[in-house]
């Protein structure tokens, strides 16, 4: 049977996922909790070692495709995915991995987006750590 992946919108405060009805126009606010702040995680929410600083801002990185292959002491992260920028407003930003086979989301560490590159083809980043 064929797979069809939906492209949609999850809200960092609530975790509420919903498809638009226009893919072009970033929601204002969240359908559920109403928050116009639905696409920034809570500040508290955020450990130290995913505040990260990038050559790259949110806005260029958030909703883009990316390989990655990262090598996190004995385990191993690959495949296909999406990112997730958000500006923490102090000069940081948290970068996640949302994988399009819908296993959980990688949160990246300095180190890591320290190695975020352009990447000729069909997607638009790399993220290859040193193993």
């Amino acid at each position: 049977m064929p797979k069809v992946m939906l492209l949609g919108f999850r809200c960092e405060r609530c975790e509420h996922e919903w498809f638009p009805r226009e893919l072009e126009q970033q929601p204002q606010t969240c359908p559920k909790c109403k928050s116009p702040y639905w696409h920034r995680p809570r500040k508290v929410d955020i450990s130290e070692e995913n505040r990260v600083t990038s050559a790259w801002t949110p806005h260029a990185l958030d909703g883009k495709t990316v390989e990655y292959n990262l090598a996190r002491g004995k385990k191993s992260d690959a495949g296909f995915g999406f990112f997730s920028a958000s500006d923490l407003g102090d000069g940081t930003m948290q970068i996640i991995i949302r994988p399009i086979t819908g296993e959980p989301d990688i949160k990246l560490i300095q180190d890591e987006a320290d190695l975020i590159k352009t990447h000729q083809g069909k997607y638009r980043f790399s993220c290859f750590s040193r193993s």
